[in-house]
């Protein structure tokens, strides 16, 4: 997010340039958010919570917040961005979709007809974990964009 902050906060409002800052500033964070969340769980619950007054995190919100007003998102949206990203990023961060099938056939067989290949998942968890986050990143940020342009008209 640091990246979008300082790309934004220099006063760039050309939307085309904008639309590529904020995909670049907000994937480049959000993955880097979710591995760090990955490598240390235990934290979710802590940075959850939000900045409460820890000057650090209130600053960063101050930052992001002001890089996103900045950019030409009103501040109701810039607030909601900021929410939206956490939502996506600590969703993803509370737990695999993909290690929640058990490696067993029998499991699915004839019951769940739908499922015949789930067995499978677990040995491509954190692959089917890594790429659907970064598939709700990519429809997030695309989302971002039309409602941007949508502002600039």
């Amino acid at each position: 997010m640091l990246a979008l902050v300082v790309a934004v906060g220099h006063g760039l409002r050309r939307p085309s340039r904008c639309r590529t800052l904020l995909d670049y500033g907000e994937r480049t964070w959000a993955r880097s958010l979710r591995a760090a969340l990955a490598t240390h769980p235990n934290l979710v619950p802590v940075l959850a919570q939000g900045p409460g007054h820890r000057a650090s995190s209130l600053q960063r919100a101050d930052d992001v917040h002001g890089g996103l007003v900045g950019a030409g998102w009103p501040p109701r949206e810039a607030t909601m961005i900021g929410a939206a990203t956490k939502y996506v990023v600590f969703g993803a961060a509370m737990g695999s979709f993909s290690k929640g099938f058990v490696d067993d056939v029998a499991v699915y067989a004839h019951r769940y007809p739908h499922l015949s290949d789930a067995h499978r998942i677990a040995e491509h968890a954190e692959e089917i974990d890594r790429d659907s986050f970064d598939y709700a990143l990519d429809a997030f940020i695309v989302g971002l964009r039309a409602r941007f342009e949508t502002l600039t008209r």
